[in-house]
């Protein structure tokens, strides 16, 4: 628990000190690489207070249908702008960002 309160303190901190500097993506492709690059830290940070016993495995293993949607939905987001299909893109953006959330939710929960 207390490994847990630690890394939200760091990641609030973090957050806190880029919010700063920040500039809102402007383009479909930067909106997409936003997500993409929060999407990969979220899931990256799951994976590492798994291996570090802060979560156990079946709060993990609850994740997975958010990672599976998530990464497909980055992939039809990357293929949507390749085509030419912008507002497809940003759909496929909401979706990774509810999986996001999802995700921080499942990491916070007890």
């Amino acid at each position: 628990m207390k490994a847990l309160k630690t890394v939200f303190a760091g990641l609030l901190i973090a957050a806190a000190a880029g919010c700063a500097s920040y500039v809102a993506p402007e383009t479909n492709l930067e909106r997409v690489v936003t997500a993409d690059t929060q999407f990969t830290a979220a899931v990256n940070a799951a994976s590492d207070l798994r291996e570090q016993g802060v979560i156990d495995d079946a709060r993990y293993e609850a994740m997975t249908p958010a990672i599976t949607r998530g990464d497909q939905a980055l992939y039809a987001a990357y293929q949507a702008l390749a085509t030419d299909t912008p507002s497809n893109a940003i759909g496929y953006v909401r979706i990774v960002n509810q999986s996001l959330i999802t995700i921080n939710e499942r990491i916070g929960n007890e």
